[in-house]
């Protein structure tokens, strides 16, 4: 048999065996023989009508009921209304069902859609009330049909509606010359759509603002964003939501207003924005905190943040938006543009709590000054000119400190570096501070009494060096890692048991090591004049070991 079977082997394409012919017994003798050598979850036999004669298309038919399969397929030809009728009855309802063959237009059959799948390439025999019938499909596909739009959306309406769950997955062609007509399929019905831009939940956030059944939906949907700041502008008031890490492009949304001809707020994105869009001139105030309070019942968000422009709103605005912010859940308060007095200053500082990162872009006088100005969470200022090098020495368990423009030199960093590493508690997780305009700097200088490493490969903006605080005491973050450029300093302290500073830490322990040995070594030289030898070989011993240490240690920096 199986030489018989090798010998009309005629070719193999995309992994399909074809052979000239193979009798039915032959046929079930194959798939006994590859049922025991493989383990195969699903067995599909295609019957081609329209190359099999009537007689034998029902043996094979008779024979495969027999056998377990998944899936049953009819290509080609014509099936008859009888010979559909009669396939359908013996299908098992639990086996996916095929037929690509055409079908008359007038058949109609109970069990038609109540296979596991059903997949038919003619029909247009169906009527829409066929598919108000279907449960717990897998999927369905009808590739001709006599359905329009209209139709489409009633099914929609009934599966809205239904109490049972009618199927996975739905594929459906309209009738043929019918063009796909959006507003007309979601008629009545309440849609996300999902843009391949990344821009779902800007949709989600326009159809929150203005259908509350759609909001209690969105509600029990527990979508998550990271974060959601409102800009508060006369001209161009944004809803921004932040939707990943980091500062890329597609990782911020903004939802701008514009009035409606009934004067009601109207939520657009930038994309659809024209030329010239009506833009309302301010959001009113009750408004505005209905939107933000219908967004933080959507949306889990760890982080609320409200951003003021400053030279675009009165003073009085102004305050009376931070009065009702303070209401309000609040982890970043920003003020951006024109100049705030000493007086609003302070009384911001004073009304904010400690555990709010501040962000402060407008121009500040440089004779300001304030207690809490280092004391939130996280600080960004762009005008830190009024701050003095002994204002920093107060910072203690910051996460991140920004002073863009300041009126510091490279002998101040250094002082902030000294204090930094002597200081008995952690001051920051990372300081970020420019230098005087038209001052560069000197590492020479910045690193004076301080004992650094600097990596061999310098990145393309930042030279990057390490020092090791010498007071460890109560100290989690020990290791500094600094990027220095012509004009600024970013430093970070690092936790060398946590954080990927390990080697670097090891390095300067031993650096530090090797010159408090030297140090002994050279008081011993210089006050005993000669004696205690035995004392100095040990020392000498200890420097040699420390010294083969640091160079089995050291491939990458240079001391």
């Amino acid at each position: 048999m199986a030489q018989s079977i090798h010998c009309r082997y005629q070719k193999e394409i995309d992994d399909d065996m074809y052979f000239t012919y193979v009798s039915l017994e032959e046929m079930f003798s194959i798939y006994s023989s590859l049922s025991q050598l493989f383990s195969c979850p699903f067995h599909n036999w295609i019957l081609r009508l329209d190359e099999l004669k009537f007689k034998l298309f029902w043996e094979y038919t008779e024979r495969i009921l027999t056998l377990e399969f998944n899936r049953f397929t009819v290509r080609g030809g014509e099936m008859s209304n009888k010979s559909l009728a009669k396939l359908m009855d013996k299908i098992p309802e639990n086996a996916s069902f095929v037929i690509d063959s055409d079908i008359s237009l007038d058949y109609s059959h109970a069990k038609a859609l109540k296979f596991r799948s059903v997949e038919y390439e003619e029909a247009r025999w169906l009527k829409l009330e066929n598919l108000f019938s279907i449960r717990n499909s897998f999927i369905s596909k009808f590739w001709k049909t006599n359905f329009d739009c209209s139709d489409v959306n009633k099914f929609l309406n009934y599966w809205s509606d239904c109490d049972k769950d009618m199927m996975e997955e739905l594929t459906i062609t309209l009738k043929e010359g019918t063009q796909i007509d959006e507003q007309e399929l979601i008629k009545n019905l309440i849609v996300i759509y999902h843009n391949t831009d990344g821009y779902t939940r800007i949709f989600i956030i326009k159809l929150a603002l203005s259908d509350f059944k759609m909001e209690l939906w969105l509600q029990h949907q527990k979508y998550k964003i990271l974060g959601i700041c409102f800009v508060l502008t006369k001209e161009h008031p944004e809803v921004v939501t932040q939707t990943c890490y980091g500062y890329e492009d597609d990782g911020f949304l903004s939802v701008m207003f514009e009035t409606t001809e009934d004067n009601k707020i109207k939520p657009i994105t930038l994309e659809e924005l024209d030329e010239e869009p009506s833009r309302i001139p301010r959001v009113p105030l009750e408004e505005l905190f209905s939107i933000y309070s219908r967004l933080t019942r959507i949306f889990l968000c760890p982080s609320h943040g409200w951003e003021l422009q400053l030279d675009q709103l009165e003073l009085s605005e102004f305050r009376e938006y931070t009065e009702r912010i303070l209401t309000s859940e609040i982890h970043e308060f920003t003020v951006r543009g024109g100049s705030i007095t000493n007086e609003l200053l302070a009384e911001l500082m004073d009304k904010l709590p400690e555990n709010v990162e501040l962000e402060i872009y407008s121009d500040i006088p440089l004779d300001y000054s304030h207690a809490k100005a280092l004391k939130f969470r996280s600080v960004d200022y762009l005008k830190a000119g009024w701050l003095k090098i002994e204002d920093l020495f107060s910072i203690r368990n910051m996460p991140r400190i920004k002073l863009r423009l300041t009126n510091f030199n490279c002998r101040d960093v250094n002082k902030f570096l000294l204090y930094w590493s002597d200081c008995d508690k952690d001051m920051m997780k990372f300081i970020e501070f420019g230098l005087k305009q038209g001052v560069e700097t000197n590492k020479q200088e910045i690193f004076k009494n301080l004992t650094v490493i600097s990596q061999h490969r310098p990145t393309y903006f930042y030279d990057i060096f390490y020092v090791k605080a010498r007071n460890m005491e109560n100290r989690k973050f020990v290791v500094g890692k600094l990027l220095i450029s012509t004009t600024e300093i970013k430093l970070s302290a690092c936790d060398p048991f946590n954080e990927d500073v390990s080697n670097e830490y090891s390095i300067l322990e031993l650096v530090h090591q090797k010159r408090d040995c030297e140090e002994k070594i050279r008081k011993m030289e210089k006050e005993f004049q000669g004696l205690g030898d035995a004392e100095k070989r040990k020392l000498r011993s200890e420097l040699e070991e420390l010294e083969a240490k640091l160079s089995a240690l050291n491939h990458n920096y240079t001391i």
